[in-house]
């Protein structure tokens, strides 16, 4: 009898899980009839599962819509995982520094399938800014730092990721096609650095490289975010040995030691910029 009870309570676990994972950037409220038929549960049972998460502030219930949402204990959650993330910890010094040296926007974000999210942001001291908090998703494609951390797909991935040869557009200038996309990653995998010109938020230019492992895998990309009316071709050279310089000094306090562009000291950094 223990063993059906505990079979049970795993089972409840499981539901309250894919009741959760309902949630998605581009849906960020559900009623229990979306989600009841987004997982074909029945109603009565969707309904009970929603209360139980909201009682416990997992899930919060939108006063207007009468729809849900994720609630301040799933924050809360994600923020402790956030420090207790290894590669957060280790990056978090050198994003402050570059932020300091540069006086620009300086930004960390993990991919997860088409879409990044920022897990590590310092804002320019520049009265002009473009602010995104903590945990913003975006689409990858857009930006940087998505590229970046795209451009280590193969064909095959690219293709499941990216079916339709037409892609999301969120600019003017947000590329258009898969094709135009699979050629940045060439150029990006030659260079090690990824640029996004106004393709994410118009008047805003990114500069991003990848952060790796222990084992060289790429797990997250920083990027310096600077108004396209503040850089200039001889700016966005030096941005570009910046980022990739930070990226190399994070990868190397993960146990990556990138043999190509070494940097094991923050100092090397400033040194290097103030020269």
């Amino acid at each position: 009898m223990r063993f059906l009870a505990i079979s049970t309570d795993i089972k409840s676990i499981v539901k309250a899980i894919v009741v959760l994972n309902c949630f998605r950037p581009e849906e960020l409220e559900l009623s229990a009839v979306q989600i009841s038929k987004k997982l074909n549960m029945p109603l009565t049972t969707t309904v009970h599962i929603l209360t139980t998460l909201t009682n416990l502030r997992v899930l919060e219930r939108k006063k207007l819509s009468r729809k849900y949402a994720i609630g301040p204990e799933m924050y809360r959650l994600g923020s402790l995982f956030l420090m207790s993330a290894d590669f957060v910890k280790e990056a978090d010094p050198v994003v402050k520094a570059l932020n300091e040296i540069t006086n620009e926007v300086v930004t960390v974000a993990v991919r997860n399938e088409d879409k990044i999210m920022i897990v590590l942001r310092e804002e320019s001291n520049f009265s002009i800014a473009l602010h995104i908090h903590r945990g913003s998703v975006l689409p990858a494609h857009t930006t940087s730092m998505g590229k970046a951390l795209l451009s280590e797909l193969n064909d095959a991935e690219i293709e499941k990721l990216y079916p339709e040869e037409i892609l999301e557009k969120r600019t003017a200038k947000t590329i258009e096609t898969k094709t135009e996309l699979k050629l940045e990653f060439e150029r990006i995998r030659q260079s090690g650095v990824s640029f996004s010109h106004e393709e994410s938020h118009q008047g805003n230019i990114g500069v991003a490289s990848l952060i790796r492992d222990v084992s060289g895998k790429s797990i997250a990309s920083i990027s310096i975010g600077v108004p396209v009316f503040r850089i200039s071709e001889a700016i966005k050279s030096k941005l570009a040995t910046l980022v990739r310089m930070a990226a190399s000094l994070i990868s190397y306090r993960l146990g990556y030691h990138d043999v190509t562009n070494p940097v094991t000291d923050i100092e090397q950094i400033r040194f290097w910029w103030g020269k």
